[in-house]
């Protein structure tokens, strides 16, 4: 379970990193809201920051906790 104040990586960015080796996909999670993206069915979506200073909402099932 990912929780505030966690490492995690997102497989998205890995993925863009390997295109573009100056993106980074550790970051850490400082917010967590839960959203309707359908209508129907509510997903949890974390804030996440990246060393590079960007900033993301990222659905939780794009997110791994790093150990």
């Amino acid at each position: 379970m990912i929780s505030i104040g966690d490492l995690v990586e997102c497989e998205e960015m890995k993925r863009a990193w390997l295109a573009a080796p100056s993106a980074h996909w550790l970051g850490i999670v400082f917010k967590m809201k839960t959203q309707s993206l359908d209508g129907i069915g509510k997903e949890k979506m974390y804030k996440v920051h990246f060393p590079n200073r960007q900033q993301y909402w990222i659905l939780s099932e794009n997110l791994n906790k790093v150990a």
